[in-house]
């Protein structure tokens, strides 16, 4: 063995060592979690999770990328984003489809339909990124990927900013490889949105285009699995699959959901230059006429949960006469799909939860957290 073979084995077992001390250091004793763990933190409530990436997908023209610049003023100006609840904080978009002359022609809008004007903007930056290079990570022909020099730039643009929402448009420009690559794309999400999302505490929200068969069948995905599965969040905005819907129609539908109930829809109109919600669709705030009807649903959930007998929004508990939307349309008079509608909008926004109520049988149930107020 000669002086260099010596050296690499010697360099070989200081790598070890240091990756030794490094799982140790690395390693979690549960029984250190003497108190509540933290609340989980949200840029829009129900929708995007702090500091994980979150997919938007839509066929182009349908104004995913309004959508996204309309999310941005709403965190800026700390106002509802469609209905739901933000975070207000800095907004960093990036769009790397649009000019800087059509970003000023959509904020025109947004600003009139939210009653802002230019100087109220303090928490809100663009780029446009139109025509330039825009890949954060090449390959090279390796499968390990290395950030980009744009890359670096965002974040260290992110660390003079602090922004609570960075937007990524698109994924067809900032990722350069084959989309249907199962291992770059796990990489380039965890390591390059992710890492964006952990180191400067953010909500990544990325915008991207569905294949034909995603559209076809309704699910909003494109290339392999790994986005989808990669992502803690994913949402597909697409026209109304009914033909005799308006042309201005739009669905935002929840396609994936980690930390909260999935296949959550939100009826949407464009009008105006802008994308809002369709007519009174905004279930967390129901017409006065209603209030009857929203309170008592209210008294009967928890009346059910102190007695141990909650009910559920399964439908597979219809036998077992657990089924709450049966109930409510039955005693109060509301169909069941608005019923089905306004619990998955209260859980979104933490007034109810599904909890388990026995721990033998396994069962569990709709608990009231909170109610919705007047």
């Amino acid at each position: 063995m000669d002086a260099a073979d010596i050296a690499q084995r010697f360099q070989l077992q200081a790598v070890e060592t240091l990756n030794s001390l490094s799982l140790n250091r690395q390693i979690i004793d549960p029984r250190t979690w003497l108190s509540e763990p933290p609340e989980r933190r949200w840029a829009v409530e129900g929708w995007i999770p702090r500091s994980v990436v979150t997919g938007l997908y839509g066929d182009g023209g349908l104004g995913k990328s309004l959508l996204a610049q309309q999310l941005c003023t709403s965190m800026a100006l700390g106002k509802s984003w469609l209905g739901l609840n933000v975070t207000p904080g800095v907004a960093l978009g990036i769009f790397c489809e649009d000019s800087e002359d059509e970003l000023h022609r959509r904020q025109w809008a947004i600003n009139a339909h939210l009653n802002a004007s230019p100087a109220d903007l303090s928490r809100l930056r663009y780029l446009a990124r139109l025509g330039r290079d825009n890949a954060l990570m090449t390959f090279d022909g390796s499968d390990v990927g290395t950030s980009t020099p744009f890359c670096e730039e965002i974040h260290n643009l992110c660390a003079d900013l602090k922004p609570t929402l960075l937007v990524l448009d698109t994924i067809a420009d900032i990722y350069p490889a084959n989309e249907n690559d199962r291992g770059k794309v796990r990489q380039f999400v965890q390591t390059v949105l992710g890492g964006f999302a952990r180191e400067h505490d953010c909500a990544v929200l990325v915008l991207g285009h569905p294949s034909v068969s995603g559209m076809q069948n309704g699910s909003g995905q494109s290339g392999s699995t790994a986005w989808n599965n990669t992502m803690r969040s994913r949402f597909y905005l697409a026209r109304p699959t009914e033909e005799d819907a308006e042309p201005n129609a739009r669905v935002l539908s929840r396609k994936k959901a980690n930390y909260a109930p999935r296949d959550a829809e939100l009826q949407l109109t464009w009008r105006d230059g802008v994308i809002d919600l369709t007519g009174a669709n905004s279930f967390t705030k129901p017409d006065p006429a209603s209030w009857e009807a929203i309170e008592a649903m209210f008294d009967e959930l928890d009346r059910a949960w102190k007695a141990k007998r909650p009910w559920s929004y399964h439908p597979q508990t219809r036998k077992a006469g657990r089924y709450f939307p049966s109930w409510a349309q039955q005693h109060l008079g509301v169909p069941m799909k608005r019923v089905v509608k306004l619990l998955e909008d209260w859980q979104m926004n933490g007034l109810l939860t599904y909890e388990t109520f026995d721990n033998h049988a396994k069962q569990s149930g709709l608990r009231v957290i909170r109610r919705i107020e007047r």
